[in-house]
């Protein structure tokens, strides 16, 4: 009798676990196959505000959140100080068309030069894509006063 219930429990083991093995969501199934998410080479810094520029591609309905960080060391930044890791977070609707995002890391003043932007997609807290790129800061161009026609020197 005793082995019969061991049997039964073992067996009743092996059924929970192909039932949650079935039920489990991978990441290209909450997010769809073509998930991606991509940081634009240009950033704008002005004003003690940077903008980075995010296009992000998940499908599925609702809202994905970009977890973005920015982080300039002393070797990247024209006056040579560092500026620390930025945490910032921003939502993307989920619909299978890219997404283009502005994401500002508040609280934090970048100078001109080079950083390091590392972005997350997540969707339902599950991370689908990812990329770390460096990105340039630099000023916004104002039109008509481009360098070439004597302006913003």
């Amino acid at each position: 009798m005793k082995s019969l219930l061991t049997r039964f429990a073992s067996i009743g083991t092996i059924f929970s676990l192909v039932l949650a093995g079935l039920s489990a969501t991978t990441p290209a199934q909450i997010a769809g196959p073509s998930a991606s998410v991509h940081v634009h080479t240009g950033a704008i810094s002005f004003d003690n505000t940077t903008i980075v520029k995010v296009t992000a591609v998940c499908s599925g309905g609702g809202l994905g959140t970009l977890n973005v960080e920015v982080i300039q060391t002393a070797d990247q930044s024209s006056n040579g100080q560092a500026t620390d890791a930025s945490n910032v977070t921003e939502t993307v609707k989920c619909n299978g068309q890219p997404q283009n995002v502005a994401v500002s890391p508040f609280g934090f003043t970048y100078n001109i030069g080079e950083a390091t932007a590392t972005v997350m997609l997540m969707v339902n807290g599950v991370p689908v894509a990812s990329t770390t790129r460096t990105i340039v800061l630099r000023f916004p161009v104002i039109e008509g006063m481009e360098q070439e026609q004597g302006g913003n020197d």
